[in-house]
Parts: structure tokens; C-alpha cells; sequence
């Protein structure tokens, strides 16, 4: 975000990114505290633990798409690479990620109660696993 005279009480999302990692991050920038080396060292060290740790995981959670077409299913491994590929890289889609793992297994346990509703929600995942795919191969493509 660009900022101006008028919009000095703008927050930007890399500025609330950086406020993740630093909590008091806005307050210090709005007083004009100028970051250290020893900060700036220290913040580095975190991101590059942070990126190593995204590349070594390999979470195996799928559980809506588990469900409907088994945990080895190419439909199940497309959703998870893009999860892994794609969302994890940024705030947005890790806070989806987090709320789907808050609504997603109380979904299957009602789908397993309720089988019918499986055809409510196989249409929908059957989009999202067809997108991720598209997604992943036009990717690998560029």
C-alpha cells in the first residue's frame, strides 16, 4: 500500500504480516523506532526456520477429501500439494487452513452419521480438487 499525508493511520498487510513476528511492530513503527541489527538478524533467522519448517512438513490432513475419496486418492494429493504449495506461503491461506481443520472434522462425522449429505458436498470438493490440479500443472508449466 502507498502511503500519503492523509493516510498515515493505513495499515498495510506486509505491516500486519510483520506484526505477527513482532507484536509491538506497529506501535514502533508509528513512534519512528528504528529496527536494529540485532533485530533485523534475529527476524532473518525466524524466516528462514520459518521457510524451512513449511518445506520439511508433510501434513497428511485431508480430511474432507479422505473421506469422500480415500487418503491416497490423486483428487486427495491435489489438494494437499496446493494446501502445501500454495496456502501455506501466505496469511490468508493459512488462516483458511486453520478454520477448515476447525470445521472439517465435525463435517465428516456428520457426513459419516448423514451419508446423504455427501452428495451436498462431493460437488464442491469435486471443484476445488479439479481447480488445485489446473492450478499445480499451469504452475509447473511457468
Amino acid at each position: 500500500m502507498r502511503r500519503n499525508k492523509d493516510m498515515n493511520d493505513w495499515v498495510s498487510a506486509s505491516d500486519i504480516g510483520r506484526a505477527e513476528f513482532c507484536p509491538k511492530y506497529l506501535e514502533h513503527r508509528q513512534r519512528g523506532v528504528r529496527v536494529g541489527k540485532h533485530a533485523i538478524a534475529k527476524r532473518k533467522i525466524g524466516e528462514m526456520g520459518h521457510d524451512d519448517l513449511n518445506k520439511s512438513v508433510s501434513d497428511s490432513r485431508c480430511f474432507v477429501a479422505s473421506h469422500l475419496y480415500g487418503a491416497t486418492d490423486e483428487r486427495t494429493e491435489s489438494l494437499r500439494e496446493f494446501r502445501d504449495q500454495k496456502l501455506l506461503g501466505h496469511l490468508l491461506g493459512r488462516a483458511l487452513i486453520h478454520a477448515y481443520y476447525a470445521i472439517s472434522p465435525p463435517l465428516v462425522a456428520l457426513c459419516q452419521r448423514f451419508p446423504v449429505l455427501d452428495k451436498v458436498i462431493k460437488p464442491l470438493v469435486d471443484r476445488c480438487a479439479s481447480a488445485a490440479k489446473r492450478r499445480m500443472k499451469k504452475c509447473q508449466r511457468s
